[in-house]
């Protein structure tokens, strides 16, 4: 006989080196789809969880447009408007860029970065450039 004798109970399976290698490939093929489907389920609970947090950071982001609603804002000599890019630095030396939103009536400036929203004072910030020129 060539190949691999398995016995099981009274049948009695012979297996060459094809079968065994062939059967090795497919229990592959097959770890992999299970493997990929579960990824895809995993990926597809998580869409309404990402989607919900997309949703909330504009949300916040309107809510600082209503906050801040003058627009328009001189400081030092230099005009900002809303969406401009911004380089400011606060009086604790903590430097930020990012988008302008708006000054309210209590002269509080906000500019949202990637990570943060920051408003203050105006009386707080040590410099106020737009960040071409930083």
């Amino acid at each position: 006989m060539n190949g691999y004798v398995l016995n099981i109970g009274r049948y009695m399976f012979v297996f060459n080196i094809k079968d065994v290698i062939l059967s090795a490939l497919v229990s592959l093929m097959l770890t992999w789809v299970i493997m990929s489907f579960i990824r895809l389920r995993r990926m597809i609970k998580a869409l309404p969880a990402m989607t919900a947090k997309l949703f909330e950071a504009r949300d916040v982001i309107e809510r600082c447009h209503k906050l801040f609603p003058i627009e328009v804002i001189e400081y030092r000599g230099t005009t900002f408007k809303r969406g401009m890019w911004v380089k400011i630095t606060l009086s604790n030396n903590k430097t930020f860029i990012g988008s302008f939103v708006g000054v309210n009536t209590q002269n509080m400036v906000c500019v949202i970065t990637q990570k943060n929203i920051i408003a203050q004072e105006l009386r707080a910030i040590e410099d106020l450039v737009p960040a071409e020129q930083a």
